[in-house]
């Protein structure tokens, strides 16, 4: 049952998928600037800001798991894929 729920997930997070919502921005741009410069920035801020980038609010956890594909070479979008399947995979398995 967990291998057929990791092919769920990989199946139906295939491209062309939905586009990115403010919070899966913010969770793949924060695991990449984690990477890129050792801050966890996220690629929004406020309209009247002049930095169009602003410091995350988001678990560390959460952007440290999805940032660690990232640092290996993983596309982010990728990472965050490979992440889920596998949280399906050990739902289901541990269940």
């Amino acid at each position: 049952m967990g291998a057929l729920a990791c092919g769920i997930v990989v199946a139906a997070t295939a491209s062309p998928g939905p586009g990115l919502d403010p919070d899966a921005m913010s969770y793949l741009g924060a695991a990449q600037s984690i990477v890129e410069s050792g801050v966890y920035r996220v690629p929004t801020s406020s309209w009247a800001a002049s930095d169009t980038s602003s410091h995350s609010r988001i678990s560390r956890p959460d952007l440290t798991a999805i940032a660690l594909p990232v640092a290996a070479g993983v596309a982010p979008v990728q990472s965050a894929r490979l992440l889920v399947a596998l949280a399906a995979f050990c739902t289901w398995t541990a269940s």
